[in-house]
């Protein structure tokens, strides 16, 4: 099925960042660490309700949607550019923390689908995807096909502009089960157009060791 292919590219990504661990700077530690919780989160999510009799496994993805939040903002504020915006990258934080703890205490159980946070973190990763992009021209002296960041930063900008794309359009392009089928779908293949870019990215952290230091 897409989900275990997806799985498994996962896998094959981590174990791939893993045997190349000696090469990996910091940003890429969080991103391994990044992939251990997502495929935990993802397997946890398919057998769950198996396991304990559960009728929905919504609060699982809710969960890994807010800690996929917590560890990307980690992983952002370990490069240079981000930290010159340092200030809208902690607003971003408490933002989006507050509006976790409004939705759930107000608003939506956590064993239902709660797309506010989700949309938060796609514009918010999009809009620092964008700005790096725009750094990134700021450098034309720079190779970025040979920088580990720009195929890491790629990866994220196709993911969650995908998203964006996928919770504004899914309700009118898709209705009931069908519907809730083709948007996993589509996350899935957007899953696995992320994890080919952070595989290339740990390959690139090896083959140009010096220019990604």
């Amino acid at each position: 099925s897409l989900f275990s292919a997806f799985l498994l590219l996962l896998l094959f990504c981590l174990l791939f960042g893993l045997a190349l661990l000696k090469n990996q700077r910091r940003k890429e530690i969080i991103i391994i660490v990044y992939l251990i919780l997502s495929i935990s989160f993802d397997y946890i999510s398919e057998h769950v309700m198996d396991w304990f009799g559960l009728s929905t496994n919504f609060h699982i993805h809710n969960m890994w949607s807010f800690i996929e939040f917590i560890v990307l903002w980690i992983f952002y504020f370990q490069i240079l550019d981000i930290k010159r915006i340092k200030i809208i990258h902690w607003i971003s934080l408490v933002s989006f923390i507050s509006i976790c703890i409004l939705v759930l205490l107000f608003y939506q159980s956590i064993f239902e689908i709660i797309k506010v946070h989700k949309i938060f973190s796609a514009i918010y990763y999009s809009f620092l995807s964008v700005y790096l992009y725009f750094q990134f021209l700021n450098k034309l002296d720079t190779h970025l096909l040979r920088k580990s960041l720009f195929w890491q930063n790629s990866a994220f900008f196709i993911y969650f502009t995908g998203n964006i794309l996928m919770f504004l359009m899914v309700d009118y392009m898709f209705l009931g089960d069908i519907g809730l089928l083709n948007s996993w779908a589509i996350h899935n293949i957007l899953t696995i157009i992320k994890a080919l870019g952070l595989i290339i990215a740990f390959y690139i952290n090896t083959r140009y060791y010096s220019e990604n230091r």
